[in-house]
């Protein structure tokens, strides 16, 4: 069980297991059902409209590319609809906040089959904007832990981690709970409501797509990313994301898999 913990809160071994799970491919998360699949299909649907990428093999693009994609939905003119033509309007944010809810759903379902995502989730909080702090040595990793603990000790938790040591996965699940509460005219104000709602959003987006993005601000550039879509269309070779991943795997990291497939 030692071995469990030092691999949760030690900062090189947390690097390590983001490193993996950044560089999976988005096609070997739909292979965990029909969820998993449709979270996917929808969170890629806009984006790959948008950005030119429809007739790609998108999904050999890897996370860390579709949280680049989900973070331009913030920023470029492309989204949000100010038109009406649906018969109401939305904005960029309300826009970015469905591809979270997306997100969100995608993680929760995959979670307990794939192994990175599920040692990511166990992380403590504070160990992993600590591990990606070592890599940028800005303080702003530091700084958004501190402010994300105090935007998620001010929403109405219906508990909190008996040690007080909130996982990256913790915080989600109380957080998910927020998305899906209805508002009650006679418990609170549509003003606290809204609010609520916004900051559930806001500390999810921070810890699920602006923490990597502070830490490789080089990779979350959209040109990029769908230029690499382009050039995976042209390329021979490996098409299944699976085989990729079998052929960038050491023998090191496959005994380290076994090893966790036993411990878990």
């Amino acid at each position: 069980m030692q071995k469990v913990k030092t691999i949760l809160t030690d900062r090189n071994e947390i690097r390590k297991n983001l490193k993996i799970l950044l560089n999976i491919p988005i096609g070997y998360f739909m292979g965990y059902g029909s969820v998993a699949k449709e979270a996917v299909d929808k969170i890629m649907r806009i984006p790959a409209e948008k950005e030119g990428i429809e007739d790609t093999p998108w999904e050999r693009l890897t996370y860390l590319d579709l949280l680049c994609l989900i973070d331009n939905v913030k920023e470029s003119e492309k989204y949000g609809d100010n038109s009406g033509e649906l018969g109401f309007t939305y904005t960029n944010t309300e826009d970015y906040y469905w591809h979270l809810r997306l997100l969100y759903i995608l993680i929760f379902q995959v979670w307990q089959d794939i192994l990175r995502m599920r040692i990511f989730l166990e992380t403590p909080l504070k160990c992993f904007y600590e591990a990606l702090e070592d890599l940028t040595h800005t303080g702003k990793h530091l700084s958004e832990y501190r402010e994300i603990i105090r935007a998620y000790m001010d929403l109405p938790m219906p508990e909190t981690a008996e040690d007080g040591e909130e996982t990256v996965g913790n915080v989600l699940k109380q957080v998910g709970k927020i998305f899906d509460r209805g508002w009650c005219p006679t418990y609170m104000s549509i003003t606290y409501y809204e609010r609520m709602i916004k900051d559930a959003y806001d500390i999810a987006g921070r810890i699920l797509v602006d923490s990597f993005k502070y830490a490789f601000p080089e990779r979350f550039n959209v040109t990029d990313v769908c230029t690499k879509a382009h050039i995976l269309a042209k390329a021979s070779g490996v098409s299944d994301p699976f085989m990729q991943l079998a052929m960038a795997a050491d023998p090191e990291e496959e005994r380290r898999e076994r090893l966790w497939r036993i411990l878990y």
